[in-house]
C-alpha cells in the first residue's frame, strides 16, 4: 500500500465518519426547536439527500474539466466553507449548533422551515463532504489508473462507524455544543488532509503502474451509459431510501417512539452498502429475494396480529428493512458502470434518494392520512418478486419447479393482500376523525365502556388523552391523566384553596382539551399547541378558553419579554409521540417559567411514559433553579374514566406541598 492510496483512504474515511455523525447531532440539536416530531428527522433526511446530489453533480461537472481547474475550484470551496464556519463560531456556541434564538426563520410551512434551518447550519460543510468520496475517487482513479471501489467501501465503513458512534459515545458523554466544537475540529483536520491531495493533484506525481480490475465486461473506451440505465439506477435507488424512511417513520410513531430507531435503519443502510459492493463472492439472487419475502410476511404479521412484544416486532422490522436494502443495492452492484462514469452512477444513486425522500414527504403529508407507506411498500415488493417468479421460466428456486413455483406465488400474493387489508382494517375500525400533518397522524377514537363513550386522541401507539360522553352527550369531568386523584387535580385543588378569585393557567399542550374540564366561569386558560390539527381535533367545553397555535417555548419566551403576565399554573403536557420535547425541560426553560409564575404559583410536569424515565431529570431541573419539588403518581385502580399518571410539581416554598391537597 503506498502513500498516495493511505492518504486519499484516510481523507474518505474521515469525510464520510463526519457526514455521518453530523445527520443525528444537527437533527437531534434542532429537533425540538419544530416540535419533536419524527417529522423533523424525516424532513432532514430529505435535506440530506438533497445536499448529497448536490455534492454528486458538482462532482460530475468539475470532472469535465483539467485538474488544474478542479483543484483550484475545489479549494476555493473548502476555504469558504471554513471561513463561513469561523464566522458562526464567532457568535454561535459551535459552528454549527446556533442557540434557539440565533437564527430567526419564518415560514409557514414547517418543512421549509427546518430546511433553511439545516441550509444555514450546516449546508456548505454538509456539501463539501458528501462531494469528498466520488471525488477522491476520480481523482485516485485518474491518478494511479486503478479501480476505485476499495475507496467507496472505505467510504461505507466510515459513514457506519460516524453514526454509530454517535449514539454510543459523543450523545451520552458530550453536551450538543461540544459535539458542534470537537466536530467542527475534526473538519479542519479532514480540510488539512484534503488540500494535501489537492497539491498531489496539481503537481501529479509519478504513480503506480498498472491497469484498472475492470468489474464488468465494458472497457476502458465504453460509451455513456443510456438514459434507460440512468433511470433504472436512479428507480432502484429510490426504492431503499423509500424504505428506509417509511420504516423509521412507522417505529418511532407506531411501535415505539423511541429517537435511538433513528439510528438503526439508517446503518442497516450503510451496512447493505458495504457488503452489496465489496469484492469476492456473492450470495445467489434469489437467496435475496426469498429473504425479503419471508421477513415481509413475517412482519406483517407480528404488526397485524400483535403477537410478539415490542422488542421482537422491532427487530422483525429491521431485518425487513435489511433484507430490501439489500436486495435493491446487491441489484445496482450487478448494474455498476465502468469506474469512467462512477461519477455519473453516484449522481443516480443520490438522485434517487431525493426522489424516495420526496415520495415519502409528498404521501405523508399530503397524499396519504393514514401512515401506511411502509405497508404499501411492503406489499408492492412482495407483488414485484411473486410476478419475476410468476414469469420464471426455469428452476428459479434450486427446490420449486415452475408449477410449484407459481403456486407458491399466488398463496404469497393472497396472504399478504390479506394481512395488508386487516392491517388498514384494524386502524380504522373505530376512527371517528382523523388529520395528518408535519407532525404527525393524529386520530380520535371511539371505545366504549360500561355506559360510557370513549373519545380518545391516539398519535400512534400513544394515548393523548380523551373525553367522555354518555348517551352522546359530552361529560364535563376530569378523565384520563389529569383526574381528581392525579398530581394535576391535587394542584388544582391546592390553588381552589388558596383563593376565591379566578385562576391564570397557562398550559403547553392541548392534547383533547381534556384539562379545560377544571376551567370554571371566572379562570383564565390559555393553551400553547404547534399542531393546528390538534386545535381541529380537540373537543372543548370552556368557552373563554384562549388556544394559541405556536411553540410553547417561544411563546412563554416572548410572554416574558411583555413582563405583564404572571400565572397561578403553569402546565407542561406538550408530548411529541411518548415522550416531552426536549427545550421544554431544561435549566433555561424552567428559569423562564419561574418568572412567570405568582409566588405562590405551581408548575406542573406531566412525566408519563412507557419507555423515559424523566423523574431524575426533573429533580435536577427544581435542584437547578432552587425550586422545592413534589412527584405525585396516581395509581388509578378500578376507574372507569382515568389512568394511571405521573406528575412532576415545582414550587417556590416547600410550604406549598404541606397543604391537605397534597397529603
Amino acid at each position: 500500500m503506498n502513500f498516495n492510496y493511505s492518504l486519499f483512504a484516510v481523507t474518505t474515511f474521515i469525510s464520510s465518519f463526519l457526514l455521518f455523525q453530523v445527520q443525528p447531532l444537527i437533527g437531534k440539536h434542532i429537533l425540538p426547536w419544530y416540535g419533536g416530531s419524527s417529522a423533523v428527522w424525516i424532513t432532514a433526511m430529505f435535506f440530506f439527500m438533497v445536499a448529497l446530489a448536490v455534492g454528486y453533480v458538482y462532482v460530475l461537472f468539475i470532472s469535465k474539466l483539467r485538474p488544474w481547474y478542479q483543484a483550484f475550484i475545489h479549494l476555493s470551496i473548502v476555504v469558504v466553507t471554513l471561513v463561513s464556519m469561523y464566522l458562526h463560531a464567532k457568535v454561535w456556541p459551535s459552528s454549527i449548533t446556533p442557540l434557539v434564538g440565533d437564527i430567526q426563520v419564518y415560514f409557514a410551512d414547517p418543512v421549509l422551515a427546518v430546511f433553511v434551518t439545516l441550509l444555514i447550519t450546516i449546508g456548505l460543510p454538509f456539501t463539501l463532504l458528501s462531494s469528498t468520496s466520488s471525488l477522491l475517487q476520480m481523482w485516485y482513479s485518474s491518478l494511479s489508473g486503478k479501480e476505485p471501489f476499495t475507496l467507496y467501501s472505505i467510504s461505507n465503513i466510515g459513514s457506519l462507524l460516524g453514526l454509530l458512534s454517535y449514539p454510543l459515545f459523543f450523545e451520552p458523554f458530550f453536551t450538543t455544543f461540544t459535539q458542534g466544537q470537537v466536530w467542527s475540529y475534526g473538519l479542519v483536520a479532514y480540510a488539512i488532509l484534503l488540500v494535501s491531495i489537492i497539491y498531489i493533484l496539481i503537481t501529479r506525481p509519478v504513480v503506480t503502474d498498472g491497469k484498472s480490475e475492470s468489474l464488468n465486461t465494458e472497457d476502458e473506451n465504453s460509451t455513456k451509459p443510456s438514459y434507460k440505465k440512468f433511470a433504472i439506477w436512479l428507480g432502484v435507488a429510490s426504492v431503499p431510501v423509500m424504505v428506509l424512511l417509511a420504516g423509521t417513520s412507522f417505529m418511532t410513531t407506531s411501535i415505539a417512539p423511541v429517537p435511538f430507531l433513528w439510528i438503526g435503519p439508517l446503518a442497516l443502510y450503510l451496512l447493505s452498502f458495504i457488503l452489496s459492493f465489496r469484492s469476492g463472492e456473492r450470495t445467489p439472487f434469489w437467496f435475496n429475494e426469498v429473504c425479503v419475502v419471508l421477513s415481509v410476511m413475517l412482519s406483517l404479521i407480528l404488526v397485524v396480529f400483535s403477537v410478539a412484544n415490542v422488542f421482537i416486532t422491532i427487530l422483525a422490522i429491521h431485518f425487513t428493512l435489511f433484507a430490501i436494502f439489500h436486495w435493491c443495492h446487491e441489484y445496482l452492484y450487478i448494474l455498476r458502470p465502468n469506474p469512467k462514469h462512477l461519477t455519473l452512477f453516484y449522481v443516480a444513486l443520490s438522485l434517487g434518494g431525493i426522489l424516495g425522500s420526496l415520495v415519502i414527504k409528498l404521501s405523508s403529508q399530503y397524499i396519504l392520512t393514514l401512515p401506511i407507506e411502509l405497508t404499501i411498500i411492503l406489499i408492492l415488493s412482495l407483488i414485484f418478486i411473486s410476478y419475476r417468479w410468476f414469469l420464471a421460466q426455469s428452476l428459479y428456486l434450486p427446490v420449486l419447479n415452475q408449477t410449484k413455483l407459481r403456486l407458491v406465488t399466488a398463496l404469497i400474493l393472497i396472504a399478504v393482500i390479506g394481512a395488508g387489508t386487516a392491517h388498514i382494517y384494524k386502524q380504522q375500525r373505530k376512527v371517528v376523525a382523523q388529520e395528518r400533518n408535519f407532525f404527525g397522524y393524529k386520530a380520535i377514537v371511539i371505545d366504549y365502556r360500561n355506559d360510557f363513550e370513549i373519545l380518545s386522541m391516539q398519535h400512534g401507539q400513544t394515548n393523548h388523552g380523551y373525553q367522555i360522553k354518555k348517551n352522546g352527550e359530552l361529560i364535563v369531568l376530569p378523565v384520563s391523566y389529569y383526574s381528581f386523584t392525579s398530581g394535576i387535580g391535587r394542584a388544582f385543588s391546592y390553588l381552589r384553596s388558596q383563593s376565591t378569585d379566578g385562576l391564570k393557567v397557562a398550559v403547553a399542550g392541548l392534547g383533547t382539551g381534556g384539562l379545560s374540564a377544571y376551567c370554571e366561569s371566572n379562570d383564565e386558560f390559555t393553551f400553547l399547541e404547534i399542531d393546528k390539527d390538534v386545535v381541529t381535533l380537540a373537543l372543548e367545553n370552556c368557552p373563554q378558553n384562549k388556544v394559541i397555535v405556536a411553540d410553547a417555548r417561544l411563546t412563554f419566551e416572548q410572554i416574558a419579554r411583555e413582563g405583564n403576565n404572571k400565572y397561578d399554573l403553569i402546565i407542561l403536557d406538550a408530548y411529541a409521540d411518548d415522550m416531552m420535547p426536549v427545550h421544554l425541560m431544561t435549566t433555561e426553560a424552567v428559569a423562564l417559567y419561574k418568572k412567570l409564575l405568582k409566588p405562590d404559583g405551581v408548575l406542573t410536569i406531566h412525566i408519563s411514559s412507557r419507555y423515559l424515565n424523566l423523574l431524575p431529570v426533573t429533580k435536577a431541573l427544581a435542584e437547578d433553579n432552587e425550586l422545592y419539588s413534589r412527584h405525585l403518581f396516581d395509581n388509578v385502580i378500578n376507574s372507569e374514566t382515568a389512568v394511571a399518571s405521573n406528575w412532576v410539581l415545582f414550587a417556590n416554598s416547600d410550604k406549598v406541598f404541606e397543604n391537605e391537597a397534597f397529603s
